[in-house]
């Protein structure tokens, strides 16, 4: 992924991974794929508000596969 001004995003680089954990999690493409975007999006919006992201990997592998885990049971 690319963000603007043209940098390369840490989180868009691990798209590969985070699709990976996700399809054995579903067993679909186009449901990790909306996982995988899901997880982006977080990422994004966590950075945009300010908070503390020492290593992407952690953290977008966490926002992709807890974050929607937890939103699923209310």
């Amino acid at each position: 992924m690319t963000q603007p001004g043209g940098r390369r995003s840490p989180a868009g680089d691990l798209r590969p991974l985070l699709f990976s954990i996700a399809y054995r999690m579903l067993a679909s493409v186009a449901d990790a794929e909306d996982l995988v975007q899901e997880a982006y999006l977080r990422y994004e919006r966590a950075l945009a508000e300010g908070a503390p992201i020492q290593s992407p990997k952690p953290e977008s592998t966490a926002a992709g596969v807890i974050g929607p885990a937890a939103g699923s049971r209310s």
